[in-house]
């Protein structure tokens, strides 16, 4: 039975594969949208979108592009094995030496955290002058987010 469930964790090169190509199409798309930000504001690109709305859209893209990126490479490497030796482990910034699970949870929900942060002024831009209750939705998310983020932090490492 373990060998069969043990052959089941290759089903995750799928998902990591997927997951990968997602997040070069989103890099993509954001580098399409930046191109078109800065056409708007050097050669009078027609637009129904201020530059300004056009550069934090295409911000927001690039984050949840990494944070695609983020989890294909956490899942190779916690399903699938090392990516890289350990002499290179040291080489690699602080933030991506993912080890476990948690710390790939956690990596993707600070991920998370700052495109939510990203798309709150983004949407504050787009919605000038006519602001609604309802817009307070995402800061309210962003607070819940990160104190269930702390505690969990907390009460994990002990």
């Amino acid at each position: 039975m373990l060998n069969y469930l043990l052959k089941l964790r290759f089903l995750v090169v799928i998902i990591v594969l997927f997951t990968f190509l997602n997040s070069l199409i989103l890099i993509f798309l954001a580098a399409k949208r930046s191109v078109h930000a800065y056409g708007i504001v050097f050669f009078n690109f027609e637009s129904d979108k201020p530059p300004g709305v056009e550069i934090l859209e295409s911000i927001d893209l690039f984050l949840i592009g990494l944070v695609f990126l983020i989890f294909s490479l956490g899942l190779t490497k916690l399903f699938l094995g090392r990516l890289v030796d350990d002499e290179d482990q040291n080489n690699l910034p602080k933030w991506l030496r993912i080890g476990n699970f948690f710390e790939l949870k956690i990596l993707l929900w600070q991920t998370i955290l700052v495109s939510l942060v990203v798309l709150f002024v983004d949407q504050l831009f787009q919605h000038e002058g006519e602001m609604e209750w309802n817009l307070l939705i995402i800061p309210a998310a962003i607070l819940v987010l990160s104190i269930s983020m702390a505690v969990i932090q907390k009460y994990e490492k002990h």
